[in-house]
């Protein structure tokens, strides 16, 4: 059986912040990582405005934390 897990992370890269949407799919022992979307986080933009962007992709995002050693934010995504 095929599962896959949407995840939005919020990390910089190059520089600049970024918040992607990304997918883990696991069939039996074999897992496959990418990349839905990307958006490029501006000084402008409030948390509110990557919701929005969540939403607008059919997302609702649930429990953020930050890794300690990375300081990228994760959420796992549901799908609304």
């Amino acid at each position: 059986m095929t599962q896959t897990i949407y995840r939005a992370e919020i990390a910089t890269e190059c520089g600049k912040r970024f918040a992607r949407i990304t997918t883990e799919t696991q069939d039996g022992y074999d897992k496959a990582f990418g990349t839905l979307a990307r958006l490029l986080i501006t000084p402008d933009m409030t948390g509110a405005d990557v919701t929005a962007w969540l939403h607008g992709k059919g997302f609702t995002a649930t429990r953020w934390a930050r890794g300690s050693h990375t300081g990228i934010q994760r959420s796992v995504l549901t799908k609304i």
